[in-house]
Protein backbone atom coordinates (compact mmCIF):
# COMPACT_ATOMS: atom_id res chain seq x y z
CA UNK A 1 0.00 0.00 0.00
CA UNK A 2 1.52 3.34 -0.85
CA UNK A 3 0.72 6.36 1.42
CA UNK A 4 1.04 9.95 0.41
CA UNK A 5 1.46 13.38 1.94
CA UNK A 6 -1.08 15.44 1.11
CA UNK A 7 0.71 18.65 1.71
CA UNK A 8 3.06 18.09 -1.15
CA UNK A 9 2.22 20.00 -4.22
CA UNK A 10 0.64 17.42 -6.71
CA UNK A 11 2.72 15.75 -9.49
CA UNK A 12 0.67 13.11 -11.83
CA UNK A 13 1.80 10.56 -9.87
CA UNK A 14 1.11 11.93 -6.78
CA UNK A 15 -2.46 13.11 -8.18
CA UNK A 16 -3.20 9.12 -9.02
CA UNK A 17 -1.95 8.74 -5.47
CA UNK A 18 -4.35 11.33 -3.59
CA UNK A 19 -7.29 9.45 -6.00
CA UNK A 20 -6.47 6.08 -4.83
CA UNK A 21 -6.43 7.70 -1.31
CA UNK A 22 -9.87 9.21 -1.43
CA UNK A 23 -11.88 6.04 -2.96
CA UNK A 24 -10.35 3.78 -0.23
CA UNK A 25 -12.28 1.52 1.48
CA UNK A 26 -12.34 1.87 5.12
CA UNK A 27 -10.10 -0.69 6.72
CA UNK A 28 -7.53 -0.37 4.45
CA UNK A 29 -4.88 0.87 6.70
CA UNK A 30 -3.10 -1.72 9.75
CA UNK A 31 -1.53 -0.13 12.64
CA UNK A 32 2.14 -1.91 13.91
CA UNK A 33 1.75 -0.97 17.32
CA UNK A 34 -2.11 -2.38 18.11
CA UNK A 35 -2.23 -4.81 15.33
CA UNK A 36 -5.61 -3.63 13.83
CA UNK A 37 -6.00 -4.18 10.22
CA UNK A 38 -9.20 -2.21 9.93
CA UNK A 39 -8.79 1.29 10.53
CA UNK A 40 -9.83 4.06 8.46
CA UNK A 41 -6.91 6.47 7.18
CA UNK A 42 -8.53 9.50 8.60
CA UNK A 43 -7.97 8.02 12.56
CA UNK A 44 -4.37 8.08 11.76
CA UNK A 45 -1.64 9.93 12.01
CA UNK A 46 1.60 9.86 10.10
CA UNK A 47 4.38 12.10 11.81
CA UNK A 48 5.68 14.61 8.88
CA UNK A 49 9.36 14.13 9.63
CA UNK A 50 9.76 10.33 8.95
CA UNK A 51 6.08 9.50 7.49
CA UNK A 52 5.57 6.49 10.10
CA UNK A 53 1.95 6.01 10.59
CA UNK A 54 -0.27 4.59 13.53
CA UNK A 55 -3.59 4.44 14.63
CA UNK A 56 -4.74 7.87 16.87
CA UNK A 57 -5.49 5.73 19.66
CA UNK A 58 -2.24 4.43 19.28
CA UNK A 59 -0.37 7.72 19.23
CA UNK A 60 -2.47 9.21 22.17
CA UNK A 61 -1.41 6.11 24.62
CA UNK A 62 2.16 6.28 23.72
CA UNK A 63 2.31 10.15 23.89
CA UNK A 64 0.46 9.80 27.15
CA UNK A 65 2.41 7.15 28.22
CA UNK A 66 5.44 8.62 27.46
CA UNK A 67 4.08 12.13 29.56
CA UNK A 68 2.87 10.45 32.52
CA UNK A 69 6.57 8.87 32.99
CA UNK A 70 8.40 11.51 32.95
CA UNK A 71 9.69 11.03 29.36
CA UNK A 72 8.36 14.45 28.23
CA UNK A 73 11.68 16.51 27.08
CA UNK A 74 12.20 14.31 23.55
CA UNK A 75 9.37 11.87 22.97
CA UNK A 76 10.55 9.89 19.75
CA UNK A 77 8.75 8.36 16.81
CA UNK A 78 7.39 5.00 18.29
CA UNK A 79 8.50 3.09 14.90
CA UNK A 80 11.52 1.18 16.33
CA UNK A 81 14.97 2.89 15.19
CA UNK A 82 13.49 5.83 14.41
CA UNK A 83 15.01 8.86 15.90
CA UNK A 84 12.62 11.53 14.65
CA UNK A 85 11.31 14.09 17.29
CA UNK A 86 7.17 14.94 17.73
CA UNK A 87 6.85 18.10 17.66
CA UNK A 88 4.68 19.72 19.92
CA UNK A 89 1.69 20.70 17.99
CA UNK A 90 1.24 16.90 17.25
CA UNK A 91 1.38 16.30 20.69
CA UNK A 92 -1.11 19.03 21.89
CA UNK A 93 -3.81 17.02 18.89
CA UNK A 94 -3.04 14.07 19.81
CA UNK A 95 -3.51 13.95 23.78
CA UNK A 96 -5.93 15.35 26.42
CA UNK A 97 -5.91 18.89 27.69
CA UNK A 98 -4.45 17.47 31.18
CA UNK A 99 -1.43 15.18 29.75
CA UNK A 100 -0.80 18.11 27.69
CA UNK A 101 -0.53 20.72 30.17
CA UNK A 102 1.72 18.09 32.31
CA UNK A 103 3.76 18.04 29.10
CA UNK A 104 4.02 21.78 29.34
CA UNK A 105 5.33 21.48 32.87
CA UNK A 106 7.51 18.50 32.29
CA UNK A 107 9.25 20.61 28.95
CA UNK A 108 9.95 23.54 31.28
CA UNK A 109 11.34 21.87 34.01
CA UNK A 110 13.97 20.22 31.56
CA UNK A 111 14.81 23.43 29.92
CA UNK A 112 15.50 25.16 33.23
CA UNK A 113 17.45 21.95 34.98
CA UNK A 114 19.34 21.32 31.74
CA UNK A 115 20.38 25.10 31.51
CA UNK A 116 22.92 26.96 33.18
CA UNK A 117 21.98 30.54 32.08
CA UNK A 118 18.10 29.51 34.06
CA UNK A 119 17.61 28.21 37.87
CA UNK A 120 15.19 27.89 40.19
CA UNK A 121 14.33 29.49 42.99
CA UNK A 122 15.35 27.58 46.03
CA UNK A 123 12.85 28.91 48.35
CA UNK A 124 10.81 26.51 49.62
CA UNK A 125 7.60 26.18 47.57
CA UNK A 126 8.75 28.31 45.03
CA UNK A 127 8.14 27.30 41.38
CA UNK A 128 10.12 30.49 39.69
CA UNK A 129 12.56 30.18 37.48
CA UNK A 130 15.24 33.14 36.87
CA UNK A 131 17.44 33.54 33.43
CA UNK A 132 20.66 34.79 34.05
CA UNK A 133 19.41 38.08 32.05
CA UNK A 134 17.32 38.93 34.67
CA UNK A 135 20.25 39.54 37.16
CA UNK A 136 22.70 42.62 36.80
CA UNK A 137 24.85 40.91 39.81
CA UNK A 138 25.35 37.65 41.85
CA UNK A 139 23.04 38.36 44.32
CA UNK A 140 18.55 37.43 43.22
CA UNK A 141 15.62 38.56 44.21
CA UNK A 142 12.83 36.54 43.13
CA UNK A 143 9.30 38.10 43.12
CA UNK A 144 8.56 35.70 46.31
CA UNK A 145 10.76 37.83 48.33
CA UNK A 146 13.66 34.95 48.78
CA UNK A 147 17.38 36.28 47.93
CA UNK A 148 20.04 34.08 46.65
CA UNK A 149 23.26 33.64 44.95
CA UNK A 150 22.48 33.04 41.52
CA UNK A 151 26.21 31.17 41.44
CA UNK A 152 26.12 28.30 43.98
CA UNK A 153 21.81 28.75 45.04
CA UNK A 154 23.04 29.96 48.23
CA UNK A 155 21.11 32.56 50.37
CA UNK A 156 22.64 35.61 49.58
CA UNK A 157 25.97 36.19 50.94
CA UNK A 158 27.40 39.31 49.54
CA UNK A 159 30.11 40.38 50.22
CA UNK A 160 31.57 36.92 51.19
CA UNK A 161 32.30 34.72 48.07
CA UNK A 162 30.84 31.39 47.19
CA UNK A 163 34.04 29.81 48.34
CA UNK A 164 33.91 31.83 51.61
CA UNK A 165 30.73 30.70 52.21
CA UNK A 166 31.13 26.67 51.13
CA UNK A 167 33.81 27.17 53.44
CA UNK A 168 31.99 28.26 56.10
CA UNK A 169 29.55 25.76 55.82
CA UNK A 170 32.02 22.84 56.06
CA UNK A 171 33.59 24.38 59.14
CA UNK A 172 30.33 24.65 60.94
CA UNK A 173 29.13 21.13 59.81
CA UNK A 174 32.55 19.85 61.32
CA UNK A 175 32.53 21.66 64.48
CA UNK A 176 28.87 20.78 64.95
CA UNK A 177 29.97 16.68 64.32
CA UNK A 178 33.10 17.39 66.58
CA UNK A 179 30.74 18.57 69.75
CA UNK A 180 28.29 16.29 69.37
CA UNK A 181 31.30 13.47 69.66
CA UNK A 182 32.78 15.67 72.69
CA UNK A 183 28.72 14.93 73.82
CA UNK A 184 28.54 11.58 73.81
CA UNK A 185 31.52 10.56 74.83
CA UNK A 186 32.65 12.60 77.59
CA UNK A 187 31.57 12.91 81.20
Amino acid sequence: MEYINLNKPCSSKTAESYTAFMNMDEGDFCCTICGDEDIPLYETYELPSCKHRFCTDCWGLYLTTKINDGNAAFIGCPHMGCLSLIPDSTIKSLVGTTTYRKFKKFLMKSFVDDNDNVKWCPAPNCGNAITSDMIKRQTVSCTCGYRFCFQCNEEAHLPATCKQVKLWKKKCQDESETNHWIAANTQ
